[in-house]
């Protein structure tokens, strides 16, 4: 089939469906493609149950990049397109944010996930977080609930697998790629910096899923129900939190969160674990 935009033979996926099946973008998916597709699908229908399930699904159109970029062009004299992937990228970001949406992160893992060793998912992320655009975090169910039972147990073995996050030996697929974006981060934030800026992100959702995780403990509001996640509600005051205290603020949040699972986690959070054994594959 042809591309509506320049003519030539060979068009995306999303040239390829019905009209029907596709529309303005209300979601922007961070990803690798070197996911299972099995990780992909679980993981996207685990983030409708938990975020959206208010929302009808004809009503939600998420923009996967392996699915609306023209990879006939892109790939197809194998000369990188890095700039235009770039501009792309933060045009679509912008114009989520002026809409209201969101970016889903989308983690194949908690334990050392393959998603932080992929420079373009951290480049997308800390975009994000320059540009204010709230975050959600999907993962498949089984990773999810592992996940909820590590957290209810502790808290160091998930920020040292989820924080390690090093932009500067983070790999592409494709070499050139990936020194253009390592000058692209040389010439503006910096490495160190902008690995405290991912760190930071991580870090404010673990103190928020850890906080959902206490409230089902102690009776308070769950996830999952009526009302969406505290991660939804939360996200978006930490860009405001982030931008004007910088690392202060991701400090202050690690604090608490140690503070608060070294307090109650032994007491309050196997109850919560244990009650949820039957639940269905959403987190509560």
């Amino acid at each position: 089939k042809k591309c509506p935009r320049d003519g030539l033979q060979g068009c995306s996926f999303i040239d390829a469906v019905s009209d029907g099946m596709k529309g303005p973008l209300t979601h922007y998916l961070s990803w690798s493609y070197s996911y299972r597709v099995s990780t992909f699908v679980n993981a996207v229908a685990d983030w409708y149950c938990r975020f959206e399930h208010q929302t009808p699904p004809d009503r939600i159109f998420i923009y996967v990049c392996m699915f609306c970029n023209n990879q006939w062009r892109l790939l197809g004299d194998q000369t990188p397109q890095t700039a235009y992937l770039r501009d792309a990228f933060e045009s679509r970001l912008k114009w989520l944010k002026a809409r209201g949406g969101a970016m889903i992160v989308l983690l194949d893992t908690w334990n050392k996930p393959r998603y932080t060793t992929r420079l373009w998912c951290l480049w997308e992320v800390y975009l994000a977080r320059r540009l204010e655009v709230p975050l959600q975090f999907a993962m498949p169910p089984a990773e999810a609930q592992t996940f909820k039972a590590s957290l209810a147990q502790g808290y160091h073995e998930i920020l040292d697998s989820l924080c390690a996050i090093d932009a500067e030996h983070a790999r592409t697929s494709i070499e050139a790629e990936r020194e253009a974006i390592l000058n692209d981060i040389r010439s503006t934030i910096g490495f160190g910096d902008m690995n405290e800026a991912v760190k930071g992100l991580i870090k404010m959702w673990l103190l928020q899923e850890f906080n959902s995780l206490l409230q089902g403990a102690t009776g308070g509001p769950r996830t999952g129900t009526a009302s969406k996640p505290a991660s939804v509600v939360s996200m978006s005051a930490s860009f405001d939190v982030l931008r004007c205290a910088g690392a202060a603020a991701a400090a202050a949040a690690e604090a608490t969160f140690v503070a608060a699972a070294d307090l109650v986690c032994r007491s309050h959070c196997m109850g919560a674990i244990g009650g949820a054994r039957g639940a269905p594959s959403c987190l509560e």
